[in-house]
């Protein structure tokens, strides 16, 4: 549903009206049918988020219970009644009149032309009912209602129901529904009451009146209006077919269904033909029956002895099934013409009506066709065929199913191996050991026993195992082969197929069959070999075998079974080769962490002697600067005779040295000593100053002063 009441008493709104905060429960939207509480979906979506696959487009559905029939007829109604009362310009409908009082011949009808008029003002009375003013000042009353008592109160003299019975209305846009209403058949739009009513019926009296004068007046002796009128219809269906030499009948279709296969089906058909009618008659006695028109009949251009053809005019009163029993009885053609299906209605002449029975095949209904039963016996035969068929199909299949299940499973390999390589060498295949037999019905019931899925391209593909095995044994035989030996080695060095190799189980046929091959591809087996050692060396299960197809490659290659028995290429086989090529390495490791153990500590020796050395050296040197240094600033005078540029730089010098000799201070040791020189005390004055009582440290002492001393005297 695309259309809703905003409240109670609100307009009526499109789903595509509603804005997108108002989306879901906050529509505030009602039915128009049921007056239960809406729920808009997808009303805030855009165009884009509509077009993914499976959106739902924007619509109201009910927030309690389940949309009813009713609900959309009446959403429809109000839709329609809405769209209509908003136009400036409106389109009245056509309507019809019939003669006599609503009780005769309705072919016989004058009709109101449409009209476009303009509005001038509108106004509402309720939603299902308005009031158009037009620009000449006519009111007409629109209404949605089937029967309400506003139309039935005579209040107004111009009232247009819209007529809407089709619920995919409530579906459509605002601008589909004015297409609608401005269709011009009008047929959503009719006259319920309209001025000039009383005028127009009697113009329908006046105008059947004159038909009548045309028709002999003993058909219509003692006879209503009513009744006159449908048997003046009838005179003139008869009187169409026996003045014309020619009738353009229906096909006729049918269907038979099979009561044992649902899903047959045949069905037949008599085309539409064109009727040469011969010597017809009137109200002629057949048999037991009297039908409307007795003639000859064939197809047109045929040179076909006629039929006799029955041929009844229907205006009221249809052939019975008493009639019909009689006409298929005594094997008589039968037509029957049907006024309820003719499609010209309103003020029409008897011409047309002679012209839509010869012409128009659509209100015409076989009763009994010659061929019929011929087609039916034709169809049962049919269907008996296709039931027989498929009954020996279902045998066929039950007995291949019953093989199948029989068979063993190294019987069902090597015969979808013989498929296999037939297909590739552009063979025929091999002769089925029973009927039906094909490589797809084997490889269903491989998969089923859960053997190996022959429809693997890495198994069954013509570079995949079975066939790279084939490969070899070909090019052994001196057979020719769609991929040389040596292009298919180096192919295998990689994995092609996943995580499966195709390389071990390569070596393993060339093993095999090797006396037959020639030197360049033995070389390329050799090298193929030596890429797969190297990679189980290195603990890489890339290229190993699964020992799940032994079995399949045994049953057809006999010749492989005592390789495959064996470990080479397996997993085991490939942690063996991994282990001792850690063993060995762990040996040789160790051999030469010993050695390196040897030579590293005595390069760690030589480095310390080498260190020590330096270190001395660097002492020797970082001493002499001092005394040197010292020496330099000094004068034959007490320290305070000094300059405080002489002490800093006496000081500096040092402190050039971050090294102590054997625990004693060098710095304090060259200013005491040089105090107790100047003040003239003794060295072991000093010493006690110093507080120096181990012998290598007074050495080192006795020794600094000296040759500071020494270098004091050659200063000066």
């Amino acid at each position: 549903m695309a259309w809703g009441l905003h409240r109670p008493d609100g307009p009526l709104k499109h789903v595509h009206q509603v804005p997108a905060t108002e989306n879901g429960a906050a529509c505030s939207c009602i039915c128009p049918g049921c007056g239960g509480a809406l729920v808009a979906v997808n009303a805030d979506k855009d165009g884009e988020y509509l077009k993914r696959p499976g959106t739902q487009r924007p619509f109201f559905r009910h927030a309690n219970g389940k949309q009813q029939f009713s609900c959309l007829i009446r959403a429809a109604r109000a839709a329609a009644m809405q769209m209509l009362m908003e136009q400036d310009y409106v389109t009245l409908p056509s309507q019809r009149y019939q003669a006599y009082d609503g009780e005769a011949f309705e072919h016989l009808s004058p009709m109101h032309a449409p009209e476009i008029v303009t509005v001038a003002a509108r106004r509402w009375i309720d939603s299902f009912h308005g009031v158009l003013v037009l620009s000449d000042g006519r009111e007409i009353l629109l209404t949605a209602h089937v029967d309400s008592e506003l139309t039935q109160s005579g209040g107004f003299e111009r009232v247009i129901r819209i007529d809407c019975d089709d619920p995919l209305v409530a579906t459509m846009s605002p601008q589909e529904i004015l297409d609608a209403l401005r269709a011009p058949d009008g047929s959503m739009l009719c006259w319920q009451k309209h001025e000039d009513d009383e005028r127009l019926q009697q113009e329908a009296v006046e105008l059947a009146n004159e038909y009548l004068a045309g028709i002999p007046p003993e058909l219509l002796a003692g006879l209503s209006r009513l009744h006159a009128n449908e048997t003046i219809l009838h005179w003139l269906i008869k009187e169409a077919v026996r003045k014309n030499p020619l009738m353009r009948v229906p096909h006729l279709r049918g269907s038979l269904q099979s009561q044992r296969y649902k899903q047959v089906v045949v069905d037949f058909e008599l085309p539409a033909l064109v009727l040469e009618i011969l010597e017809p008659s009137l109200e002629k006695w057949m048999g037991s029956i009297v039908p409307d028109v007795v003639c000859k009949a064939r197809v047109r251009g045929s040179s076909d002895e006629p039929f006799d053809l029955l041929i009844e005019a229907a205006v009221t009163h249809k052939a019975d099934e008493d009639k019909l029993k009689k006409v298929r009885d005594q094997g008589f053609s039968a037509i029957e013409i049907r006024s309820d299906l003719f499609k010209r209605v309103g003020m029409i002449k008897a011409s047309v009506i002679e012209h839509d029975v010869c012409n128009d095949p659509s209100n015409k209904v076989w009763l009994h066709h010659p061929m019929y039963l011929a087609k039916i016996a034709e169809a049962q035969r049919e269907l008996s065929a296709r039931e027989r068929l498929i009954l020996q199909q279902e045998r066929q299949r039950l007995a291949l199913v019953t093989w199948l299940k029989d068979a063993k499973t190294g019987a069902l390999y090597r015969l979808a191996y013989g498929y296999l390589a037939a297909s590739w060498d552009g063979r025929p295949p091999p002769r089925d050991p029973h009927p039906g037999v094909t490589l797809e019905t084997v490889r269903e019931e491989l998969s089923k026993r859960k053997d190996h899925d022959f429809k693997s391209l890495w198994l069954s593909g013509q570079s995949g195992l079975l066939g790279a095995t084939r490969t070899v044994q070909n090019s052994a035989m001196g057979h020719v082969t769609s991929i040389p030996m040596h292009e298919l080695l180096a192919r295998s060095k990689v994995v092609p197929f996943g995580e499966k190799s195709l390389g071990v189980y390569l070596l393993l046929a060339i093993e095999c069959w090797q006396p037959y091959l020639t030197k360049q591809e033995c070389e390329a087996a050799d090298e193929l070999r030596s890429a797969m050692e190297a990679s189980f060396k290195s603990g890489s299960h890339r290229h190993c075998r699964s020992r799940q197809y032994d079995t399949l490659l045994s049953q057809i290659y006999p010749d492989l079974v005592p390789l495959l028995s064996g470990e080479f290429g397996t997993v085991s086989y490939a942690n063996s080769l991994r282990a001792q090529m850690v063993e060995i390495e762990t040996r040789m490791k160790n051999l030469a962490d010993a050695e390196a153990e040897v030579l590293y500590k005595e390069e760690l020796r030589r480095q310390d002697e080498v260190r020590e050395r330096e270190k001395a050296c660097q002492r020797e040197k970082e001493i002499e600067a001092v005394i040197d240094a010292a020496s330099r600033v000094w004068v034959w005078s007490p320290v305070s005779a000094l300059t405080s540029t002489q002490q800093a730089a006496l000081k500096l010098a040092v402190k050039m040295t971050t090294v102590t000799a054997v625990g004693v201070d060098l710095e304090r040791l060259v200013l005491v000593g040089w105090r107790a020189r100047v003040e003239g005390r003794s060295i072991g004055d000093a010493l006690r100053e110093l507080q120096v009582q181990d012998a290598d440290e007074v050495s080192f002492a006795t020794t600094t002063w000296t040759k500071i001393l020494m270098a004091r005297r050659a200063l000066t």
